[in-house]
């Protein structure tokens, strides 16, 4: 027979039976309990108030004096969210403390608690666990140890045991686990392991002597994953990061790094985000290089500022100690390829009427470049963006900037460039073409020219008139799909009259500013799949255009002139255009394909001077296959756009060398939870192989851990590193990560237990 008891507040006041009238005995006692009155209406029984304890058990004891309660047989406890079921418990009611045994289970709020035998104080929560296992319900953390020690519901302290966040089931073995002979956990804070073993089912792998990392919260300070990895140049290579979370603003991630064969130093990473418009992340990179002999590195970072409503600052810094070292060390084809590095400083002042801005510019020449070259020190401006004139359709604009140019040899100069700018909002004579006039005329003086210390000066001015249309077409192939064909053309007229520019030094685009009579005509097909429900995507996009010199085309430029090309009326015709959906190659809804190209093609020579293709086919996310392709043949290349319309081309050329270079790239989910993916980049005109790298993942059934591998090689070195992902506890953060990522993102997106 099943009682239950009502044990109120501090647990040591009245017990009241709640179950059916029966015997209750007291040991101390022998005494008996009324029975109930059989005539006494029934009373319905009131919910226990809070904090409340009510026992259910087959047998029941009370010793009065000692105030002891033993229940024996499907005892269950409940004490607000909290709830005990045992074979047998012991409970002082005076102090709070249970003793159960036998198939022991504690329920609470965030922890779940298995053990053969528990002891705790249902007031203060500590207690002792014999043989027993702790479940996170925040964290899916598990613990299982010979002897734990409880705090709290959240702190543990444990001997000669277990750690998972696997979803393995009931009896099975976990997939990833670290045994222990001591830890120290406190839920949503965080973890420490001593003299531990990280295995992999149950096999040990790696040992760690000492672990911390966070358990179950975001920014917390411990050590990060290890990155092991090996170079054949430069050795064997460790890295491991210690994150301290200096506040919940601010925190500093110090990563040593071993080179077994070349040297040693490290990074230091500081983000800080004290406000949402003032904000940073800097990065130092260094390296003591024994084959050099001297320290290396780099600094690189950014900082946002919104001082005022009006008034922002932005600055990027990118320093580096030689041209060479992102070439010797960068695992990054963008770094190794950079031509200079680029500091910049931004201040904006929103005035009433424009903005006022102060720029600076440093670059520090790598491929490029060298102590001749101009810095931009600093540039100071304003301006004024289309204000409407006396209410009418004019809109007036006016830009100005001082440039000082300074450089370590040669010599330093000063520029002031003025330009007004006056149009109008487009007007649409007959509603089926829109007219935009525009004229800005232009004054520029130097403290100096090419060869002359005085100063020289040079005024022209542009003016232009742009006709827009909009042809617009819907089809309704099926009652799911509307779409709809937009074709828009374009024209636009531009004049500049001839200057004499012979004396002016030629730093960037503003100084060159040759005649110009040009016609610039393009035409954009859009096709866009509309279905019901909202979801759209755009089928086809194409862009065509190009230029005609109306009269006498400008005389060739020296660049041009060197290569032997004439002057032409014509441009190249530019072609850009990019082909999504699944009718593209008529395969089935599960395969997509992506087609875009970028091509310029000479009239003159009836062949293409430029051809960039990209093509992507993707298989549901089963396997993709990308293909890049870039030529350019050899000699001056045509220029898109200018200071004046970025969609023109006009004589301006570009010496280049003939180029032939393709990348292919793809991954492949196999059997066994494997996926691979590789990227290779082919020069074939040099003949030779920039980069190759493969990636390989494996991820274990359930999710909750994966470990890979990425192969690269590069001109002089290949390397191999490991990276490992415990679902809930972190990943390895490297280069690797961002290379897997980019390869097997496709196919792996949104599944858990990815080192990214």
């Amino acid at each position: 027979m099943s009682r239950a008891l009502r044990i109120s507040g501090a647990l040591i006041l009245t017990l009241a039976l709640l179950s059916a009238p029966a015997t209750f005995a007291a040991a101390a006692e022998g005494g008996q309990r009324p029975p109930a009155d059989p005539g006494a209406p029934a009373t319905p029984a009131a919910p226990p108030p809070s904090g409340s304890l009510v026992i259910h058990a087959d047998h029941i004891d009370y010793v009065s004096e000692t105030e002891l309660l033993k229940a024996r047989g499907s005892v269950k406890m409940v004490q607000g969210a909290t709830t005990l079921v045992a074979d047998e418990a012991t409970i002082r009611l005076l102090t709070g403390d249970v003793a159960a045994v036998g198939r022991v289970h504690l329920m609470q709020e965030n922890t779940d608690v298995w053990a053969d035998r528990l002891e705790v104080n249902f007031n203060t929560e500590a207690g002792l666990i014999t043989s027993g296992r702790i479940y996170d319900r925040t964290t899916n953390a598990l613990i299982t140890a010979d002897t734990l020690q409880r705090y709290t519901e959240a702190h543990y302290k444990a001997q000669n045991g277990s750690f998972t966040n696997c979803d393995a089931m009931e009896g099975q073995t976990p997939a990833w686990r670290f045994t222990f002979e001591d830890v120290d956990v406190t839920f949503g804070d965080s973890l420490e392991l001593w003299n531990a073993w990280f295995c992999v089912n149950d096999v040990p792998l790696i040992p760690v002597p000492y672990f911390k990392y966070p358990v179950g919260v975001a920014r917390k300070s411990g050590f990060l994953f290890p990155s092991p990895g090996f170079n054949t140049q430069f050795g064997f290579n460790y890295r491991q990061s210690f994150f301290w979370a200096i506040d919940p603003s601010q925190d500093l991630t110090i990563t040593p790094n071993i080179l077994t064969k070349r040297g040693y130093g490290g990074d230091l990473e500081y983000r800080y985000i004290f406000s949402r418009s003032n904000r940073g992340e800097w990065l130092l990179n260094a390296l003591e290089d024994r084959d050099q002999d001297r320290a290396r590195g780099f600094v690189r970072g950014a900082h946002t500022m919104q001082v005022s409503p009006d008034l922002s600052l932005r600055t990027k810094a990118n320093l580096v100690s030689d041209r060479t070292y992102l070439q010797d060390f960068s695992n990054s084809g963008s770094f190794r390829a950079l031509p200079s590095a680029d500091s910049t400083l931004d201040i904006n002042q929103r005035l009433p009427y424009g903005r006022a801005f102060l720029l600076a510019q440093y670059l520090q020449p790598l491929q490029v470049g060298g102590a001749e070259t101009f810095q931009r020190l600093p540039e100071l401006g304003y301006r004024l963006n289309s204000l409407p004139v006396l209410d009418s359709p004019a809109l007036a604009g006016f830009d100005a900037t001082y440039d000082f140019f300074w450089r370590e040899q040669g010599f330093d100069l000063n520029r002031v460039d003025v330009m007004p700018a006056l149009t109008t909002q487009p007007f649409s004579p007959g509603h089926a073409v829109s007219l935009t006039p525009s004229v800005k005329p232009r004054v520029v003086y130097y403290s100096r020219g090419t060869n002359t210390t005085q100063v020289v000066h040079r005024e022209t001015i542009w003016s232009s008139l742009r006709a827009t249309s909009r042809l617009r077409r819907r089809f309704r192939p099926s009652k799911d799909h509307t779409r709809i064909h937009t074709i828009e053309p374009d024209v636009t007229f531009e004049y500049v009259p001839p200057t004499d520019q012979s004396d002016i030094v030629q730093i960037d685009n503003v100084d060159n500013l040759p005649k110009k009579n040009l016609v610039t005509y393009l035409l954009r097909n859009r096709l866009v799949d509309m279905q019901r429900g909202g979801a759209s995507s755009t089928w086809l996009d194409l862009l065509l255009a190009q230029s005609y010199h109306v009269g006498t085309p400008p005389p060739p430029s020296p660049t041009t002139a060197a290569f032997g090309v004439p002057s032409r009326r014509f441009s190249n015709v530019w072609a850009r255009g990019q082909f999504n959906g699944t009718s593209l190659l008529g395969l089935p809804p599960q395969t997509s394909q992506t087609l875009s190209v970028d091509t310029f093609f000479d009239p003159y020579d009836a062949e293409f001077s430029q051809i960039n293709t990209d093509f992507r086919l993707q298989y549901a996310r089963r396997w993709y296959v990308e293909i890049g392709q870039r030529f350019a043949r050899s000699g001056p290349q045509v220029e898109r756009g200018d200071i004046w319309n970025p969609l023109s081309f006009g004589q301006s050329f570009t010496p280049t060398p003939e180029i032939q270079f393709v990348t292919a790239t793809a991954a492949v989910r196999l059997p066994y939870d494997v996926t691979i993916g590789s990227r290779i980049y082919r020069d074939i005109q040099a003949k030779i192989t920039p980069e190759l790298d493969f990636v390989g993942l494996y991820q274990n059934p359930c999710r909750c851990w994966s470990m890979g591998f990425y192969f690269q090689k590069v001109p002089g070195r290949t390397q191999v590193n490991f990276l490992i992902s415990l679902r809930d506890i972190g990943s390895t953060d490297s280069f690797g990560t961002a290379l897997m990522k980019s390869l097997l993102g496709p196919l792996l997106a949104g599944e858990k237990g990815l080192p990214w």
